[in-house]
């Protein structure tokens, strides 16, 4: 088929060839040429004038079948990587500066606590994006706090920004790109959905489209065979349009690469990424992610704050909150067997480390627990369901309808009536009765868990995830550091007990309901290790005074004859380790977006105090250790 229609475009360049000309201009034989012209005469696609000098005429239908198959060639893209991998950097453009806005656009709250920048730098986070270059030019120095308090954000600067397009900004981000990345332009507020797709795309570079709005102001485009085939801002241009492109894409290296080529010739330096993109496009696949009824802005000017802040932000959060509900509604159904007429209640619950939700369904409440997002990188499921399941043996745990050992995604019992203890009621005589009588219950079970609880190793582990997104060390951590670790030997001397332990005996994790019944919850962190670790942690997280620390081991040893060897100086240690691990956690944590206030700088500081006293006991009472 290609060299009939090789035959035939030449004739239509120049319907006076003789067939060696055709023969040497198509690199085919004249014997082949020969039986091509013959095929085409006889099937009517073309018409020979005889003369002197034959002429060769396409018919209509010989034309046609020339233009169909040339626009079929046309819209053969060749697609430049299909690398799956998910992208793990992005670049964030805000180099330019909006009409009558004095700072960044990006620096513009959204309510008393998040910027737009920081939203998308948090929604980032939550993807797993662990690199992010934001680029900057006008008012720069406003914007350096942020690579200080997100430690996955570097700043590059485009100094030439008042006489540039964004393709010169994405161009100054070139030696930080490594590979495949996202692309967002920083006055943009948009919904996490959209990212989450942009993100699942099949295609390695696509850009996200949604529908037109009536002010035509954005980039609208043309679709053609799954990929983007036409974008203008000018409405004239387009015989069909499909949507609009709103600042949101995802581009493989290889396309970044292209874009870089044609950008090196450049003699307009205000173009913009986009158009670059679209001349990329010609040749090489640009896909396409189509959201539907997709809420979002950007602030060109002043004017455009006001319906930011007060219509779109305040609707974009309803509806991902709403989302968010569908969501686990679907869950339930799914894993509980039952139809939406059955679901009375569903609400949000909070939560720390994971998302919770509470549902009433068949005239009982039970509580969801969706697993916060990376939490699969510091918390294995297996084993909690393994632990929790041995808790709801002994009478501790509350009932478990669905477990999922995979992702962490549990339905159990709700507490009707709770009374959650806290600081203070944990030090009531009678609560502290029952949390004692069911921490040594789980102790001296007799049980095993599957797994130990090293809080060295779960430090180095903390270390090691923070490292892999260069998170920023609080101040005094590694002068401290050293001195946790040298507690690993002398609690070694001191003798470490293996049992079954909870590990996380915050106050708030002994619910009571309105029966009187406690219940022991969140065995997330659960395994083997000293009894003494669950009541040291208990004291420090109830910050009890010492006559009430000292009530708690009474209470807890009195069916014992005495107190075990170095019970205070281990329990000094193991608070110190409290303290020290849930630092490096909260480092971590912060890492990826979360605001934990002064909680991890607070715990690190207590860890200080208590290594002082502990240096201070161990040198006076404990010689045997040195």
């Amino acid at each position: 088929m290609h060299d009939i229609l090789a035959v035939l475009y030449e004739f239509n360049q120049n319907r006076y060839l003789s067939q060696r000309e055709i023969a040497e201009k198509t690199k085919l034989s004249l014997g082949k040429i020969n039986n091509i012209i013959k095929l085409l005469e006889a099937e009517n696609y073309l018409v020979i004038e005889k003369s002197q000098k034959n002429s060769y005429h396409l018919t209509e239908a010989g034309l046609q079948l020339l233009v169909d198959s040339l626009k079929e060639e046309q819209q053969k893209k060749i697609l430049l990587s299909d690398d799956k991998k998910k992208p793990t950097s992005a670049v964030v453009l805000l180099a330019g500066e909006a009409r009558q806005i004095e700072i960044p656009v990006g620096l513009l709250k959204l309510d008393n606590e998040t910027t737009i920048l920081e939203r998308s730098i948090q929604l980032l986070i939550s993807a797993d994006i662990t690199n992010i270059i934001l680029v900057t030019g006008f008012a720069k120095e406003l914007l350096a706090p942020i690579e200080i308090q997100y430690p996955q954000v570097h700043i590059v600067v485009n100094e030439q920004y008042k006489h540039t397009g964004t393709m010169a900004s994405l161009a100054t981000a070139k030696p930080w790109i490594k590979g495949d990345f996202l692309l967002i332009e920083g006055d943009l507020l948009f919904e996490e959905r959209g990212l989450k797709q942009l993100i699942l795309s099949e295609d390695s570079s696509s850009v996200l489209i949604t529908s037109v709005r009536e002010t035509y102001d954005e980039a609208m485009v043309e679709i053609h065979d799954g990929y983007i085939y036409k974008m203008s801002k000018d409405i004239h241009q387009f015989n069909r349009i499909d949507g609009e492109i709103i600042g949101l894409s995802k581009i493989s290296f290889p396309f970044f690469q292209k874009m870089l080529e044609i950008f090196s010739t450049n003699e307009n330096l205000f173009v913009n990424y986009e158009y670059i993109m679209m001349d990329v496009a010609r040749d090489y696949r640009l896909g396409y992610v189509w959201v539907d009824d997709f809420l979002w802005g950007e602030v060109d000017e002043k004017a455009q704050i006001k319906s930011i802040t007060e219509i779109i932000y305040p609707r974009i959060i309803q509806k991902e909150k709403q989302l968010e509900l569908e969501s686990v509604r679907t869950f339930i159904k799914k894993n509980l067997n039952i139809q939406d007429e059955d679901i009375e209640l569903l609400e949000s619950a909070g939560g720390m480390t994971n998302k919770n939700y509470k549902v009433v369904f068949g005239g009982s409440s039970f509580i969801i627990r969706m697993p916060g997002n990376g939490t699969e990188r510091f918390i294995n499921r297996a084993l909690e369901k393994e632990n929790s399941t041995i808790a709801q043996i002994l009478g501790l745990n509350v009932e478990t309808l669905y477990f999922d050992a995979t992702t962490g995604a549990k339905i159990s019992q709700f507490i009707e009536k709770a009374e959650t203890l806290n600081s203070v009621t944990a030090a009531y005589p009678k609560n502290m009765e029952f949390t004692t009588n069911f921490l040594r219950k789980l102790h001296t079970s007799g049980l095993e868990f599957a797994n130990e609880f090293n809080v060295f190793r779960e430090i180095e582990k903390y270390e090691q995830l923070a490292n892999e997104v260069g998170a920023a060390y609080y101040e005094g951590y590694q002068t401290l550091r050293p001195l946790v670790f040298s507690l690993e030997k002398d609690l070694i001397k001191m003798g470490v007990e293996r049992k079954p332990c909870h590990i996380d005996t915050v106050p708030e994790n002994f619910v009571k309901n309105n029966q009187g019944t406690f219940f022991l919850i969140d065995w997330e962190y659960s395994g083997m290790n000293d009894p003494v670790w669950d009541l040291a942690d208990h004291s420090i997280e109830c910050n009890f005074s010492k006559e009430q620390e000292q009530r708690l081991l009474e209470t807890y040893y009195r069916f014992e004859e005495s107190y075990p060897p170095f019970l205070e100086l281990k329990m000094l240690a193991y608070k110190i380790c409290s303290d020290f691990v849930w630092t490096i956690w909260t480092i971590f944590k912060e890492s990826r977006g979360d605001n934990f206030g002064t909680y991890g700088r607070d715990r690190l500081e207590r860890a200080k105090q208590n290594m002082a006293a502990y240096q201070e006991i161990r040198g006076t009472d404990y010689e045997i250790l040195l």
